[in-house]
């Protein structure tokens, strides 16, 4: 039986869009989600009013991967991958 540390510094991988494997919660994997956030706003923003269904669609996906976001951040802070700045 797996404890819950050893779940929770299980080191997961990551995809990104050109290629590369960066562990999860990292600040390149949080990054990354920031540039496909970013990207889904520009192709939001294109859209007419006559695609409303479709820019309703775009904007649910856009809070998916912002919950996505703040849910690997979260996580990297725990594991010591970022590092948490207070003022």
């Amino acid at each position: 039986m797996l404890s819950l540390t050893k779940l929770l510094f299980e080191k997961k991988d990551y995809v990104t869009n050109e290629g590369n494997i960066v562990e999860y919660g990292s600040v390149e994997h949080v990054e990354e989600l920031d540039s496909l956030i970013e990207s889904l706003k520009s192709l939001r923003k294109q859209m007419t009013r006559s695609e409303r269904k479709e820019r309703d669609r775009i904007s649910r996906c856009i809070e998916t991967v912002r919950y996505l976001k703040r849910k690997a951040h979260k996580t990297g802070i725990r594991k010591g991958l970022i590092e948490l700045i207070e003022d």
